[in-house]
């Protein structure tokens, strides 16, 4: 063969490498590779997995991700005299929640299922067909944050910022590894959701301390001189009906429901006047409450109750989390959405 031959041999491999990846690209994109029998599997592991314990006990469950699950449930318990469980992970949206919710209902027993709203949201792509799993990636450090490989909206600076393990996956998905976690090992979700009640002072039954630095003079200087606060953001349409359906789920249980919006620093946004009339609305018409902490100013104009960040996701700091979580228990016996409220 001489050195002609040879590369024309060289091409000819390079080129059909590239037709075969581009080909599994497609697929995996198409989700050619995600059937019904595939989605069983994890369904029936999550719900062996979730009978096994006692995961029934809390009469509070609070849901979301990282925008809630820094409420401290210590103060929570204490004005509520009931017990809580945090049921989310950092980076989580309604759908995910949703299907775990669909699958543990048999074995969970709440009076109250407390819904915030920073979770009613599309992050990933989901999948086509409504029963699926949530999909996560196979590395247990992404248990808490949904892969960026999985984004709906991915584009060429996305891509560029993948690193080498996404990139294969985006590649070849499920065609050649199951790089998915509910798939080959439920039982580390399971812990996210479902964490032992020994558990240490800083994650209490699912719940995280904060450990976020308040507002700086830094910041607070720049929202007086030139910030341009984050819009007015509308829920998109298509996330609600996935929320109607826990919440429906709920009723026909006997369990009340609560959703609110965590607030955020009073000068980091615009007003939500949009936002928040779609959420009145949408309770309104399945006749639960909406409590909108972004209205107590009691929260939102103390800078310590913040992160000092300049990103659209503030997070709260300890004390935030402790003041809103006296304002929310407040609230919840306000609206009586317990069966026995606390004597005073």
């Amino acid at each position: 063969m001489n050195k002609t031959d040879f590369k024309l041999f060289l091409n000819d491999i390079t080129l059909g490498l590239f037709v075969l990846l581009f080909i599994l690209f497609l697929s995996n994109i198409s989700g050619i590779f995600d059937r019904t029998e595939i989605s069983l599997k994890p369904k029936l592991m999550w719900r062996d997995l979730v009978k096994k314990d006692s995961v029934n006990t809390a009469q509070i469950i609070f849901t979301g991700n990282s925008q809630s699950f820094y409420v401290n449930p210590i103060i929570i318990d204490s004005i509520t005299d009931k017990s809580s469980q945090f049921f989310g992970f950092n980076g989580a949206t309604i759908l995910p929640l949703s299907w775990f919710f669909s699958n543990s209902w048999d074995y969970l027993n709440p009076e109250l299922v407390v819904l915030e709203t920073h979770s009613f949201r599309a992050s990933y792509l989901y999948d086509k067909q409504k029963d699926d799993h949530p999909r996560f990636s196979k590395s247990t450090k992404y248990i808490n944050d949904i892969s960026l490989f999985m984004e709906k909206n991915l584009n060429f600076s996305d891509l560029i910022n993948l690193n080498k393990s996404e990139l294969t996956s985006l590649i070849t998905g499920p065609a050649i590894e199951n790089h998915h976690i509910i798939e080959s090992r439920p039982y580390e979700v399971y812990k996210v959701l479902f964490p032992n009640h020994n558990n240490t002072e800083d994650h209490i039954i699912g719940f995280l301390k904060s450990n976020y630095s308040p507002i700086s003079d830094g910041l607070l200087n720049t929202y007086n001189n030139n910030w341009i606060p984050f819009p007015d953001t509308r829920i998109e349409s298509d996330i609600l009906p996935t929320v109607e359906y826990i919440i429906k789920e709920c009723q026909t249980r006997g369990i009340k429901v609560l959703i609110y919006e965590s607030p955020m620093y009073y000068k980091h946004f615009k007003p939500q006047i949009q936002r928040r009339e779609q959420i009145y609305s949408f309770c309104q018409q399945l006749n639960i409450p909406f409590v909108d902490l972004n209205l107590e100013s009691s929260l939102t104009r103390n800078p310590n109750y913040f992160e000092n960040t300049k990103s659209h996701n503030q997070h709260l700091t300890s004390d935030g989390g402790n003041a809103v979580s006296k304002v929310l228990a407040d609230k919840i016996l306000q609206l009586k959405l317990l069966s026995k409220v606390k004597k005073e």
